[in-house]
């Protein structure tokens, strides 16, 4: 009989000491942020086409790293409308990330007006809108 007991009390003991051991592991590391995506148009309201024609149709749709400077290229001073989600961007006027305009966080703006439109030259984005 009191060998059941020790048997019982040391099973006892082992789930403890299991369950313990797996609450107090080191919580598993949070999925790496992708980036910020960004849709920018040189048409206003996105050319008002469906969101799949857009991209054959004067708009581009990109996944931004953070902190990290684009030049744009296909779109330099042709930018009239955009869309921000999941972050912020700023936007600048030079290339180089140099003379910033303004900035977005989770927004859109269907067209752009007075200086702001057709003068984007690069952009930069984060998760946050400090640091950029």
């Amino acid at each position: 009989m009191m060998f059941t007991t020790i048997s019982f009390l040391l099973a006892i003991l082992v789930s403890l000491v299991s369950v313990i051991s797996v609450a107090c592991a080191a919580p598993a590391d949070p999925p790496k942020r992708l980036g910020t995506d960004i849709r920018y148009c040189d048409l206003k309201d996105f050319g008002k086409i469906s969101f799949a024609e857009s991209k054959s149709k004067g708009c581009q749709e990109k996944k931004f790293e953070d902190k990290v400077c684009y030049n744009l290229t296909f779109m330099d001073d042709a930018i009239t409308s955009y869309w921000v989600q999941d972050g912020c961007c700023a936007f600048y006027d030079k290339r180089d990330c140099k003379d910033e305009l303004f900035k977005a966080y989770n927004r859109q703006d269907k067209k752009l007006e007075g200086a702001h439109n057709d003068a984007i030259s690069s952009i930069k984005c984060n998760v946050i809108c400090d640091g950029l």
